[in-house]
């Protein structure tokens, strides 16, 4: 496996609601990418993507976990989020 590219996708300070406005949002765009393609996995194939379902469950349960621990923090307290992308080329062979 070899690196192919490296994105930055998030580097900033964020205030609370910030920062949950914008985690949040991440997470919902991930949930609707495999909802959608547990869809048409189901449109397709005729039965449910458990690759899809497990992962659409992971991430309501990381963002369940992330929304908890953003109660503990004060409402004027700045958060430093920082998110990079990774792309790897993988050998299929």
């Amino acid at each position: 496996m070899s690196k192919l590219s490296e994105y930055q996708l998030i580097s900033g300070h964020f205030e609370k609601e910030e920062a949950k406005n914008l985690l949040t949002d991440l997470f919902a765009s991930k949930i609707k990418y495999h909802s959608v393609s547990a869809w048409r996995y189901e449109e397709k194939n005729g039965g449910k993507s458990e690759y899809h379902e497990n992962k659409i469950h992971e991430l309501r349960k990381e963002r369940d976990r992330l929304l908890q621990e953003l109660e503990l923090i004060e409402l004027n307290q700045i958060l430093q989020i920082e998110s990079k992308v990774m792309c790897y080329w993988l050998n299929t062979n």
